[in-house]
């Protein structure tokens, strides 16, 4: 079977709820310091460009992915991700760590009772946390809370606690790599963002989110591109 690679936006490959998951014969979660460090330098470096309306447009590297079809959803799949799951899943920590932060600005935002920027905060949070963390899914009259994102068996349950908050403690090296790569990324994140007034701490965090979340690519424009790859399989994984 042929398969030809679409040069696509971040953002549109997280589209319509899809789920991923990690095949049990692939590796756990491997990325070394230089490769988070890698990642964030070409963040900063698409964050300067932007804040400085310097149009980017960034290649992220490949994704292969098989696709199964869900039964009783429409137009929702779910992809094997057979290359590439050191970068999906550093995609998905980046924004758990913009969850939280965003989390953090509306507590700011209660303590100066600034209600249309509760709202809005609250819109973000629940937009990037159904996008990219958790979200509902109704099968057939059925509804259940669905993960976007699936690690392998030895990394799953300490990577799905990591990215809802609740500091849970490495036990293995992949682990370590794991916190790693979020803590490093939260960390940068912060740096990145602007210390004073409310409102621009939220403008510089959006200019992240749209980076990634925006659907359309234009080779012109402020972007963040993946080859992403599939072949198809009629197989219910459900």
């Amino acid at each position: 079977m042929k398969m030809e690679p679409a040069y696509t936006s971040v953002g549109k490959i997280f589209e319509y709820r899809p789920m991923f998951f990690i095949p049990k014969y692939q590796r756990a979660y491997a990325w070394e310091a230089e490769s988070v460090d890698d990642f964030i330098k070409d963040l900063k470096n698409c964050f300067e460009r932007r804040k400085s309306h310097i149009p980017i447009n960034h290649f992220f590297g490949g994704v292969l992915c098989v696709r199964y079809p869900v039964a009783g959803a429409v137009n929702q799949h779910e992809y094997e991700i057979i290359d590439g799951q050191q970068r999906m899943s550093t995609f998905t920590l980046l924004m758990s760590c913009l969850i939280k932060i965003y989390k953090e600005l509306l507590e700011e935002a209660k303590n100066l009772r600034d209600s249309n920027n509760e709202f809005i905060l609250e819109g973000r949070i629940k937009e990037l946390s159904e996008r990219f963390i958790e979200f509902r899914q109704e099968v057939q009259r059925k509804v259940n809370s669905v993960e976007v994102m699936t690690l392998s068996r030895v990394d799953h349950s300490f990577y799905r606690e990591l990215i809802r908050g609740i500091n849970p403690s490495p036990s293995r090296d992949s682990h370590q790599k794991i916190n790693y790569a979020y803590l490093t990324l939260l960390k940068a994140v912060r740096n990145i963002i602007s210390p004073s007034k409310l409102e621009e701490k939220m403008d510089d965090i959006e200019i992240i989110q749209n980076k990634v979340t925006l659907n359309s690519f234009n080779k012109n424009g402020f972007n963040l591109s993946i080859a992403f790859t599939y072949s198809e399989k009629h197989h219910v994984a459900l």
